[in-house]
Order: structure tokens, then C-alpha cells, then sequence
């Protein structure tokens, strides 16, 4: 239905961006109007894994369809009225510091589906900025922080 992409350079090491943004305790510092993420399946976080994601006031099931560290995160909605969509997160270094992209494939399901080509244009605006706002914020917080 939409797609939408922002990209940033953090200063700081890949392994440290890494670490903060696959630690779903961060989610709702970094994710507008996400009150928690959380990890649904046992085991550590990888290719598999499930997640649960409170947005707004939906609860949104999900799985991580990618996982490769230090490199690149995919997950994948698997419920809910954007059922399909798909977040990529993926890391490159530049110089000591890292490049975060971060790209958002958007689709629709059920009535989300029926009425996604009438607001087409309101979803693309509002997942580009909510891009943006996702790498600055991640951006914002670790560049914060004192050096470890």
C-alpha cells in the first residue's frame, strides 16, 4: 500500500545502536505512540520470534522475519488492521559511526485495505514523518548519553 524510508548517522559504534534498538524496552522512547513492545516467544530475540505491540490502542502480534546482528532487523505485523506491513531496520558503518535506515512497507487489511487508496496520501505523509521522528529519536538518545 505505502512505502516510506528515513536514514541517519548516529555517533556511535554499530554494536551500540544495535543494542538499543533491538532492547524492545526502548520501543516507546523511540516509536510515537507505542506504549510497549514486548517479546512473546522464549528465547533470545532473533529470526522467528514473536512480539506483541501495543500502538495506540491496538494490540498488534508480530514476528521477527529477519534478524541478521548488527546488520539488519525485519518484523513483520502479523494481526491486526496492518496486517503484512513489514519494519526494516538496518545498520551500516561509516567512519566509526552508523548509518541507522529505517523503512517501513505499510499495508492494509480488512476495511484498512477497502479505504487505504481514498487516504493514501495521509498515510504516506504520517509514515514518513513518523520515519523521521523513529531515527532522530534513536539518534537524540544514544548521541545523549556519555560515551560507555
Amino acid at each position: 500500500m505505502a512505502e516510506f524510508e528515513a536514514s541517519v548517522v548516529i555517533d556511535r559504534p554499530v554494536e551500540e545502536v544495535w543494542k538499543f534498538v533491538t532492547d524492545l524496552s526502548n520501543a516507546s522512547e523511540v516509536f510515537p505512540n507505542t506504549v510497549d513492545m514486548k517479546q512473546t516467544s522464549p528465547g533470545p530475540l532473533g529470526s522467528g520470534a514473536t512480539l506483541t505491540h501495543k500502538f495506540l490502542k491496538r494490540t498488534i502480534t508480530g514476528r521477527v522475519a529477519e534478524y541478521e546482528p548488527n546488520r539488519k532487523l525485519v518484523t513483520q505485523a502479523t494481526s491486526g488492521p496492518i496486517r503484512g506491513s513489514r519494519e526494516i531496520i538496518r545498520l551500516e558503518s561509516v567512519d566509526g559511526k552508523t548509518r541507522l535506515t529505517y523503512t517501513g512497507h505499510m499495508e492494509g487489511s480488512g476495511l484498512y485495505k477497502l479505504i487505504g487508496p481514498f487516504i493514501m496520501g495521509r498515510i504516506v505523509r504520517e509514515g514518513q514523518a513518523g520515519s523521521e521522528l523513529k531515527v532522530n529519536n534513536v539518534k537524540r538518545i544514544l548521541e545523549s548519553q556519555s560515551h560507555a
